[in-house]
């Protein structure tokens, strides 16, 4: 008889131990790994936010922080050199040769030219992916038939496109400081744009 009571007082004393555990498991089942503890301080801050006052947009400052800009008739103007035209944006002036200045105050320059061979256009890629003095590459992208170099610290960019025996090429450099993300969103449209004058 004392055995079956002491067997049954082990039994009772081992199924609320594990009771026991699984209540302090779910106890703790708000913990998330890698959480960090919520002082008086935050509870206090958090209390008093509005919804979505609290949340950080995660918005990069580098280069490409507005998706591309489009170009047409309604927003742009034709520009030539007489061998080569490109539309850019209202707002950039032109002197009527392919060379003028951007809203920013910086500077463009549309002209083509003559390939004489492939050897002549393997020159000229070298030539564009080694930049002038102040200027140094941020990305260069190599195709066939196009080179296109981004200058570092946002100072503009030159793209150049082989027509068959002709070749166009647009630029924009700074003058003096960095160009601003709103007028860089327009470099992919006035590229696409680029043609040479039909003949």
């Amino acid at each position: 008889m004392r055995r079956a009571i002491a067997i049954w007082k082990w039994r009772t004393c081992l199924t609320i131990a594990i009771l026991s555990v699984v209540v302090l498991a779910g106890c703790g089942g708000n913990y998330n790994k890698g959480s960090t503890s919520t002082t008086t301080a935050d509870s206090a801050a958090a209390a008093t936010e509005t919804p979505g006052q609290g949340l950080t947009l995660n918005t990069p400052t580098t280069t490409g922080t507005l998706p591309p800009a489009t170009l047409s008739a309604a927003n742009g103007n034709v520009i030539t050199d007489f061998q080569c035209e490109a539309l850019i944006p209202d707002g950039w002036v032109d002197d009527g040769t392919g060379q003028g200045t951007t809203s920013g105050g910086h500077g463009f320059v549309l002209f083509g030219g003559t390939v004489r061979s492939d050897a002549d256009w393997d020159a000229t890629v070298k030539l564009i992916a080694t930049p002038s003095a102040g200027f140094t590459v941020k990305s260069l992208e190599l195709a066939e038939d196009s080179v296109y170099v981004v200058y570092a610290d946002d100072r503009g960019f030159e793209f150049r496109k082989r027509f068959g025996n002709r070749y166009c090429d647009f630029r924009v450099t700074s003058r003096g400081r960095a160009i601003a993300p709103d007028e860089q969103a327009y470099w992919v449209a006035v590229i696409e744009s680029l043609t040479p004058v039909q003949q």
